[in-house]
C-alpha cells in the first residue's frame, strides 16, 4: 500500500497521524506565505482554490481558516504520508544521500523536480533538524477538555475571537494569500510550538522559529555509531 494514502499513514498510529497531518499543514502554510519562486506553481494552485472557496469581494462573509486548510489539504496529506513513515523519518535524519532522498520525495509530492532548502529559513529543513527524530507531538487538549464537550447548546463565541476573525478576513482580502492565516490558526499550535521549541515572544516569533534553521536552541545530541552529526541538515543538500 502506498504510504501517501490516508490508510497508509493512519497505519502508523493516531499520534503519528495527528503530528504528520498538522506538520504537512505547517509546511504548506510556510510555502504559501513565503512566496518562494521554486514553489510559485503550487502556491498559485492554492490561490486558485481559495478564489473558488472565498471569492474576491466576499471575504467578510465567506472567509474561514477551514477553507484555507481545504485549499492546501491535498498536498498536506501527501506530505503527511512521508512525515508519518518511520522509514522516511530515518532518511530525514540520515547522511547526505539519505537526506537528499527525503527532500527529493518532498518535492515529488509537491510536483516539483527538486526541493532545495533555503539556508536560514525552510520549514522542511527545520523539521529534519529539530523535530523529525523526536516522538510525534500530541494535542494540547482533547474533546473532553473543551467547552463543546457535553454542552446542550453551542458555546458563545468570545468577542475577541470575532474581532480576530474580522481582522484575518480583512487581511486576506488585501493579500489573497492564505499561508499566514494557516500558520496563525490555533489548530496547528501543538506542532508549530512543540514541547522542545524555544519560547518566543508572540505568534510572529513562533512562526519564524518554526521554519528557521538557525541554532536558536540546543541541537540534537550525537548518537553513538553515527558518522555524521545528528540534528543537522547536510550542507550538500543545499547545493
Amino acid at each position: 500500500m502506498r504510504s501517501d494514502t490516508t490508510s497508509g499513514y493512519c497505519s502508523h498510529g493516531p499520534a503519528a497521524t495527528y503530528d504528520a497531518v498538522l506538520t504537512g499543514f505547517v509546511v504548506c502554510g510556510h510555502l504559501w506565505a513565503d512566496g518562494r519562486n521554486d514553489y510559485s506553481g503550487v502556491a498559485r494552485a492554492w490561490s486558485r482554490r481559495a478564489d473558488v472557496l472565498i471569492p474576491a469581494g466576499t471575504e467578510l462573509t465567506t472567509f474561514s481558516a477551514s477553507r484555507l486548510y481545504a485549499a492546501v489539504y491535498p498536498k498536506a496529506v501527501r506530505l503527511a504520508g512521508l512525515i508519518a513513515s518511520p522509514t522516511w523519518r530515518h532518511r530525514a535524519a540520515g547522511d547526505a544521500d539519505a537526506q537528499r532522498q527525503f527532500t527529493t520525495e518532498v518535492a515529488r509530492r509537491l510536483h516539483r523536480p527538486h526541493h532545495h532548502p533555503a539556508p536560514g529559513g525552510d520549514a522542511v529543513a527545520h523539521w529534519m533538524i529539530f523535530d523529525g527524530w523526536r516522538p510525534p507531538s500530541r494535542p494540547d487538549t482533547t474533546l473532553p477538555d473543551t467547552r463543546q464537550h457535553g454542552a446542550i447548546h453551542p458555546p458563545k463565541v468570545p468577542e475577541h475571537s470575532v474581532e480576530r476573525h474580522i481582522r484575518s478576513a480583512s487581511w486576506f482580502a488585501l493579500t489573497r494569500c492564505g499561508g499566514g492565516a494557516i500558520l496563525h490558526h490555533r489548530h496547528i499550535r501543538s506542532v508549530l510550538n512543540r514541547e522542545w521549541s524555544p519560547k518566543m515572544d508572540g505568534i510572529a516569533g513562533t512562526i519564524w522559529a518554526s521554519q528557521t534553521t538557525s541554532p536558536t536552541w540546543p541541537p540534537r545530541q550525537l548518537v553513538k555509531g553515527r558518522s555524521t552529526a545528528c540534528g543537522e541538515v547536510s550542507p550538500e543538500i543545499f547545493r
